[in-house]
């Protein structure tokens, strides 16, 4: 998927995306939820047109632009409806989902109350287990670790926000990004770039009213429109999905590298 706009918003014939729909009033349901509740379900939110969701309506991107995750399974209880994590949840890097299962069967995350370069259930490891099984866990964890990283920042998470779904502090999360030779407000680009130049086509190429455009990103108009003249793509505004090639083919655009 190209990263220079954010296509789960808009369809390919054109027209806003369903999830796109709907986001600011799932927005305003989950900043109102209780804030001592854990998680939502996408069925049980209100529309003002009377629509009844469900979860498949709603894409992953969708979600994780609204700021939440899926409830892992090892929490759900074999509950079948899919439950999200509320972005307001005080506890909410408890039921992080960032994991990996080392090669002997332990299954391993991050330990907030640990530096970075440590994971928790480190004592779950069977005694068969070998010492590079172990290196190799670690390294796919960072490496699972990384690439949500960006994609998080591509959807307009902060460090606090992201540290907090990977149950980490923070500062270990400004130090992971720099050892990897990358700087975090660089990063946070990714996302003005995305969000200028999806609202611009949306406005100038699907017609769409420039309040109900800056209400998908709950940001002002303004401000959009300057993240565009900053880091956006010229080429947005002669954007056509149905272009077989070009700097206009957003499905076989660029993509980050590792």
């Amino acid at each position: 998927m190209d990263r220079r706009m954010h296509p789960f918003l808009f369809n390919r014939d054109g027209g806003l995306s369903k999830p796109a729909e709907y986001i600011p009033e799932i927005r305003k349901y989950i900043q109102n939820k209780n804030k001592l509740a854990q998680s939502f379900k996408v069925k049980e939110i209100p529309t003002e047109d009377g629509t009844q969701l469900r979860g498949s309506d709603i894409n992953g991107y969708a979600i994780e632009f609204l700021k939440s995750w899926q409830l892992p399974e090892s929490f759900a209880k074999q509950n079948k409806t899919k439950k999200y994590i509320l972005p307001n949840y005080k506890h909410r890097s408890e039921y992080t989902d960032i994991v990996f299962e080392c090669e002997c069967g332990a299954k391993l995350s991050n330990d907030y109350n640990m530096n970075n370069s440590n994971v928790r259930d480190e004592h779950n490891h069977s005694k068969k287990c070998k010492s590079f099984m172990r290196l190799e866990s670690r390294a796919k964890i960072q490496r699972k670790r990384w690439r949500k990283t960006k994609e998080l920042l591509w959807l307009g998470w902060n460090g606090k926000e992201i540290s907090q779904r990977f149950n980490m502090t923070p500062g270990s999360l400004r130090s992971f990004i720099n050892r990897n030779d990358r700087n975090f407000n660089e990063m946070r680009k990714l996302f003005k770039r995305a969000a200028g130049n999806t609202y611009t086509h949306l406005v100038h190429n699907e017609n769409l009213p420039a309040k109900e455009a800056s209400d998908i990103y709950n940001t002002h108009r303004a401000t959009l429109n300057e993240w565009y003249r900053d880091y956006g793509d010229e080429w947005v505004k002669d954007f056509k999905m149905k272009s077989p090639r070009g700097s206009g083919m957003m499905w076989r655009g660029e993509y980050w590298n590792d």
